[in-house]
């Protein structure tokens, strides 16, 4: 089925709004005269010509920046398209980012990469106009599923490059490339440009190169020491992002019942040590918190500010240079890779035993899990220091009250309190490292993220599935929406089978996927076919099945699933009154004990006989609690 692509679509990347910028405030066009403050730029009104202040949420277009060239997902753009275009981002950073600027700094950066000046200009433009990376992928060409230099090639240049250029020597590109093309003509092979040498170079790991030619002061140069770390000279250059389980039960909204120690991901921008985002939850890390902790980092924090109630400061916003992350799994994800890659950030892994990588987010951590050990229901740091205490009797914070009471900490008091590393408060200097003070020059820029829900979704795990005539089945759910109907049936004519394509889901709520549509490169919400199906999470899903699976059930469809669902929330509603009548009980027969014998236990005088009139026989038994009765 061919089917005609549009050109055009929303921009969607992240606009850095510096000064000379020209914006839209409804049918009014404004330019950016100074950069006040973290979050407010100083405008003037091109017609009035007065000046007003304004924010990225005042801003309702951008000039230039109305329609762009759309490039699709980047999981459908092919490796070495998405190699070239990450090579082409990497070059361009520095004039991104401010570092370099003017056109002779443009033509020293031209000639250091092999490139041409026009293509630096052109590079740049395409991605101050599109916000990503996807933007620097040129249009399909007739070599596309061809590699960029033959294997025999690629071959001898690997061979180089360990033997030469890890060398004590440390040869230039030039002598390298030299060494390449001798071994290419012995060989009659076309030697490769001076730029592929360097675009091949660029690729190795600065480090290792350094270890191998034993220069060991350059070594020691690039590695992270106390009170300092490399690159992290500008706010957002380098965020550190980890997760830890926090020291305190929690209680279910509903019952008050402890339900056990909750996760956080945490990120924190290593130049002022603030934490630009976070995620609390009760499930364990994986693919999922640490993306939505790593959108919550980019994103501007008014919306997240009003969901938890709360007007504290927090500037912080925008794309990150580098993530620096420990080695768990869900780092390694394809989803945050790709991700990641779009919006032009480095993932760089801790080195294993190298704890130094993590340091200014492990202190942090825990300084979160000092505090918490003088609030209710903390478990404490290990089963010595907790005792005799009961975590679980004791609790009393909800999953939401317990985020509240973290981000009071964080952004009431942490992020103004003088850091000992720095000398100053890291809102000061986050603010001094955006519009500059009398030690340093600020960045200058306001970052605008052009589409939030388009981020979000960037970072949501997905899958990739077939659409038949009932729609796109995922987890035995079928879901359904006349947006899906020109995409049944289609096939892959490369391989000769159904076409399968991307969907993202929220794994917290599938009652509805996104579904990648080819035709108008976008996420599209697909529902329920079913829309009297109730939401469910995945951990349901998952949980369900391991309890089909007990029962034998293998069986399984989206009736099977569903009713299981219901015969599992009757168990668990049974059990959650039986834990609840124990726990009245028990409280019951604590009150009335010390109600019966205030001070210790009673002893009665054997020598007075009470007289039954008197003292009638009471049984306890018979009392009704006060919950009891108001039921009644």
């Amino acid at each position: 089925m061919a089917l005609k692509l549009p050109t055009k679509v929303p921009a969607k990347g992240i606009f850095q709004l510096r000064v000379g910028s020209v914006v839209y405030l409804g049918k009014e066009k404004f330019a950016i005269i100074r950069i006040e403050s973290p979050t407010v730029a100083i405008a003037r009104n091109l017609s009035t010509m007065v000046d007003r202040p304004v924010t990225g949420a005042d801003i309702t277009s951008i000039a230039g920046l109305e329609t762009v060239e759309e490039h699709g997902d980047l999981a459908e753009i092919g490796a070495e398209k998405l190699e070239t275009a990450l090579e082409k981002f990497k070059i361009i950073q520095p004039v991104l980012d401010g570092s370099i600027c003017g056109r002779k700094a443009i033509q020293e950066l031209a000639e250091s990469s092999g490139y041409s000046v026009a293509s630096i200009y052109q590079w740049i433009k395409a991605f101050k106009k599109t916000g990503v990376v996807s933007g620097l992928i040129r249009k399909t060409r007739a070599d596309i599923n061809k590699p960029r230099l033959p294997d025999s090639i690629e071959g001898i240049i690997t061979k180089v490059l360990k033997e030469d250029f890890n060398d004590q020597l440390a040869p230039s590109p030039t002598a390298v490339q030299r060494k390449v093309a001798t071994y290419c003509r012995r060989k009659k092979l076309r030697p490769p440009s001076l730029k592929s040498i360097r675009l091949r170079i660029a690729e190795q790991d600065p480090v290792q190169t350094a270890k191998s030619r034993g220069t060991h002061n350059d070594v020691l140069a690039m590695l992270p020491r106390r009170g300092s770390f490399p690159g992290a000279d500008t706010p957002y250059s380098v965020i550190q992002i980890d997760h830890t389980p926090l020291d305190i039960e929690v209680v279910d909204e509903k019952d008050r019942i402890a339900i056990g120690k909750p996760w956080i991901t945490v990120a924190i921008d290593v130049h002022s040590r603030m934490v630009v985002g976070w995620y609390v939850s009760i499930d364990p890390p994986g693919t999922l918190s640490t993306g939505i902790c790593i959108a919550n980092a980019i994103l501007p924090k008014h919306n997240l500010l009003a969901n938890l109630g709360l007007d504290y400061p927090w500037p912080c916003a925008g794309r990150m240079g580098v993530i620096h992350a420990d080695n768990a799994r869900e780092f390694r994800g394809n989803a945050l890779k790709l991700a990641c890659q779009e919006h032009g950030i480095d993932i760089k892994f801790r080195k294993v035993k190298k704890p130094h990588y993590g340091g200014h987010i492990e202190r942090l951590l825990g300084t979160l899990l000092t505090e918490l050990h003088a609030v209710p229901g903390t478990t404490k740091s290990n089963p010595k220091a907790k005792g005799d205490y009961r975590s679980d009797a004791e609790a009393i914070l909800t999953l939401d009250e317990l985020e509240s009471w973290l981000a009071h900490l964080i952004l009431g008091e942490y992020h103004h309190r003088v850091h000992g590393g720095l000398g100053v408060p890291p809102i000061r200097k986050y603010i001094a490292g955006i519009c500059g003070d009398d030690q340093q020059p600020g960045i200058g820029t306001i970052p605008i993220v052009l589409d939030e829900d388009r981020l979000r979704l960037d970072f949501l795990p997905f899958e990739e599935r077939v659409v038949n005539p009932g729609g796109i089945v995922l987890n035995y759910i079928h879901y359904y929406s006349p947006i899906l109907n020109p995409w049944i049936g289609v096939e892959n004519p490369e391989k000769g089978n159904s076409k399968q394509f991307r969907i993202k889901y929220d794994p917290r709520n599938m009652s509805f996927i996104y579904f990648y549509d080819p035709r108008t490169r976008l996420y599209h919400r697909v529902p329920y076919a079913d829309p009297s199906r109730p939401a469910i999470s995945l951990w349901e899903i998952n949980a369900i099945r391991r309890y089909l699976d007990a029962l034998n059930i293998h069986d399984i469809n989206e009736d099977v699933l569903f009713k299981a669902r219901e015969e599992m929330l009757k168990i668990e509603e049974k059990a959650k009154q039986q834990t609840k009548k124990v726990a009245r009980e028990r409280e019951r027969k604590r009150t009335h004990d010390r109600a019966a014998t205030p001070g210790g236990p009673l002893k009665r005088d054997r020598r007075v006989e009470m007289p039954p009139a008197v003292t009638p026989a009471f049984d306890h038994t018979q009392v009704r609690a006060f919950d009891e009765v108001e039921e009644l």
